[in-house]
């Protein structure tokens, strides 16, 4: 085998199976609204999309967790989401994973990110957000750095998880690298 197939990434993913991989960073809650478009609106020059299925994922640094646990690591996850009904949302999906040590820090007042995607046969008409890009309060702050602190002992890997939303903001991602450095 010549050195770059060896150096292959593919080649480690073996190896990954057995890595602790902590994810920390914004999660966020992605809808996906299917349906199929057949007229133009009377009202504006826009399709109309009849809706047929809609469904919702954990996105953003969720998403990077799941991913991290397909590959077959275990996967721990610390983030951030407010005390809203999108919150909510994204607490239970993060509870239904399974391979997914996750851990929400709640923080009131905070709106948390949702991306939603509307999709007219195979042609994404839209994406509307609705988000705070903030940094966090002290409190959750201080919360999800203890739940940082739990983790990082049974950890290999760290990684941020970084959508600009406010989570890692404030000097918060150089705490945490540094303290990954101990």
């Amino acid at each position: 085998m010549d050195k770059s197939a060896a150096d292959s990434p593919l080649t480690r993913l073996p190896a990954l199976s057995r890595a602790r991989v902590l994810v920390i960073g914004d999660a966020m809650l992605d809808r996906y609204v299917y349906g199929r478009v057949e007229r133009i609106s009377p009202e504006a020059p826009i399709p109309v999309l009849l809706v047929e299925r809609e469904t919702a994922m954990l996105g953003g640094a969720g998403n990077v967790a799941r991913n991290v646990a397909a590959l077959g690591a275990a996967s721990c996850l610390v983030t951030v989401a407010g005390n809203d009904r999108a919150g909510h949302e994204i607490a239970a999906l993060m509870g239904a994973e399974k391979a997914i040590a996750a851990q929400l820090v709640v923080e009131t007042g905070r709106l948390s990110t949702v991306k939603s995607r509307f999709v007219g046969g195979t042609q994404q008409l839209l994406r509307a957000d609705q988000e705070s890009v903030a940094p966090l309060s002290e409190p959750a702050r201080a919360d999800a750095l203890s739940r940082v602190d739990l983790s990082l002992g049974g950890c290999d890997i760290v990684v941020l998880s970084d959508y600009g939303k406010g989570m890692l903001a404030g000097g918060f991602a150089k705490e945490i690298i540094d303290r990954s450095r101990q």
